[in-house]
């Protein structure tokens, strides 16, 4: 019973567009150190790479999200949807991206005065 549950789960993941994660590589985009003031980065991709998903991990400090985007090389964007509190020692959800990514924009910063978070952007061919 427990096999057939579990047989479901998996191709109902592969039907929502999920990637399967026990699998597929992700690559590192880049990796920051967020203070507690409101902070802006970017993260370049470059020119060759091609990704399907984006997701963030958050170490070190909990991370309060304001705004993140996608930047294409075609000269739209993409607003992503998670904004708020992540806290730390988590990796969210992939993000499917539309296109082929310029950069990815966040404005963040750490949930703790005296901690800074590092936040990793990981990207899924």
């Amino acid at each position: 019973m427990w096999i057939r549950i579990a047989v479901l789960v998996f191709f109902a993941g592969l039907a929502m567009g999920q990637p399967d994660q026990s699998i597929q590589k992700w690559e590192r985009i880049g990796v920051k150190k967020v203070g507690h003031k409101l902070e802006t980065d970017s993260f370049k991709v470059g020119k060759e790479k091609t990704y399907r998903f984006i997701k963030i991990r958050v170490f070190d400090a909990g991370l309060i999200i304001q705004g993140w985007v996608f930047e294409y090389r075609n000269g739209n964007v993409q607003h992503v949807g998670f904004v708020g509190f992540a806290p730390e020692n988590k990796q969210y959800p992939p993000v499917p991206v539309q296109g082929r990514l310029k950069k990815i924009h966040f404005r963040y910063q750490s949930a703790e005065v005296k901690k800074k978070a590092r936040v990793e952007v990981l990207g899924l061919k």
